[in-house]
């Protein structure tokens, strides 16, 4: 399944799985994604994104490079993961 990415605003970069959708820090003014650590996403993976750290991660990197915008995986990062019928914005 694909992952499409899109920057939001109040500092959020989400991540769009079929209905799905997991958020990370995306800092704005000087732009910059803070993408979680394997551990810090597996401990709070939704049923729909366990196993799928490396895949979100390498998409995320790769919109971050095409889009010019800095990429760090941080220990600190937090990760948010939102059901099925949660819309997309």
């Amino acid at each position: 399944m694909t992952i499409t990415y899109q920057p939001r605003w109040k500092e959020m970069f989400d991540g769009f799985v079929g209905n799905n959708r997991f958020t990370v820090e995306m800092t704005m003014g000087h732009e910059h994604v803070y993408f979680p650590t394997e551990s810090t996403w597996n401990r709070s993976a939704a049923t729909w994104a366990e196993g799928m750290w490396q895949r979100a991660r390498d998409g995320a990197e790769a919109w971050c490079l095409s889009n010019s915008v800095p990429f760090t995986i941080d220990d600190q990062a937090w990760v948010e993961f939102h059901p099925a019928t949660a819309i997309r914005l």
